[in-house]
């Protein structure tokens, strides 16, 4: 399962930033061979430019 929360911000006409955090749950409950079980974060700044 995946879920978060993200922004973005216009610095005037051309240039935005912006920022993101997520949170994943990567556990598996399978009668798969190999198992794996854990929560990964991550955050993430960002800036660009919209044409």
């Amino acid at each position: 399962m995946n879920y978060g929360v993200g922004v973005d911000v216009m610095l005037g006409q051309w240039f935005f930033v912006g920022a993101e955090h997520l949170m994943r749950d990567v556990s598996t409950d399978n009668a798969s061979i190999i198992r794996f079980g854990g929560n990964i974060d991550s955050a993430t700044l960002r800036a660009g430019i919209k044409f």
